[in-house]
């Protein structure tokens, strides 16, 4: 099994710091990973929202211009309140606030060498305790990966198929 690992950080420089400590993390665990690096909020949540992607985890700095790590974590968990979700930040006092987005770990950026593989590690087993079951589609917009708890019904109507999700939304299958 690989993980997949969203890291999203405004901060070039943190983000390879992370992107690192992860790899070295995941090497030291024996833990397959492919890690997917971001700099906006934004990004992550049209991918994540709109099922684009799905990610196992998600490391989000809240200290971001366009659109705050804390903002995002709203978003993300209106849709996905299952996601693995681990704040980094250098500002410690954001720790109580972030507790609102239910985060799995808060990893203070000056601990990250100490804390990273601590969170991955805890992450991973819960994710195998886990095991979300999930499928992907063809449809006319593209691949999708769709959460089976996420499905409310397929309809056939003249030979076309159409699925049905919990988000309202209907989508022909086939592409």
């Amino acid at each position: 099994m690989t993980l997949s690992i969203a890291i999203c950080d405004d901060d070039l420089n943190s983000l390879d710091i992370i992107q690192t400590e992860l790899y070295k993390s995941a090497k030291d665990l024996s833990i397959s990973v492919e890690i997917f690096l971001y700099t906006n909020g934004y990004k992550i949540i049209d991918l994540i929202c709109n099922n684009k992607e799905i990610f196992d985890i998600l490391f989000l700095d809240i200290d971001m211009p366009d659109i705050s790590g804390l903002e995002t974590a709203k978003k993300l968990r209106e849709t996905h309140p299952e996601l693995i979700l681990i704040f980094i930040s250098a500002h410690e006092q954001y720790v109580f606030e972030s507790i609102d987005y239910n985060p799995f770990k808060y990893i203070r950026k000056s601990k990250m060498h100490d804390e990273i593989r601590i969170a991955l590690k805890r992450a991973y087993t819960r994710i195998l305790n886990e095991l979300p079951k999930f499928t992907i589609v063809k449809t006319e917009e593209g691949e999708l990966h769709i959460h089976h708890a996420d499905i409310l019904y397929f309809e056939m109507f003249l030979r076309k198929l159409t699925l049905y999700t919990k988000d309202g939304k209907e989508r022909k299958l086939g592409g």
